[in-house]
């Protein structure tokens, strides 16, 4: 019998682009900066402003990842 009937059909491998290339940290706050500027009206540059985005960012990752360490010490 055919594998059609059956329903074993084979399924192609299919590789899908992604549309548009994965956008990192420093492309995200570099872009977020101005209106950042705009809204809260400061002397700072953009550059300096996306600098203090990722390094908030960065202060906030070690802070989930030390309660994170903390927990599973609890657990384990």
């Amino acid at each position: 019998m055919s594998s059609l009937v059956l329903g074993n059909q084979q399924k192609a491998n299919v590789s899908v682009k992604p549309r548009y290339k994965p956008v990192d940290n420093k492309q995200r706050w570099l872009a977020l900066a101005p209106f950042i500027k705009e809204r809260y009206k400061t002397d700072m540059t953009v550059k300096e402003i996306a600098a203090e985005l990722a390094y908030q960012e960065y202060l906030m990752e070690r802070k989930k990842d030390e309660m994170w360490k903390r927990f599973s010490g609890e657990i384990g």
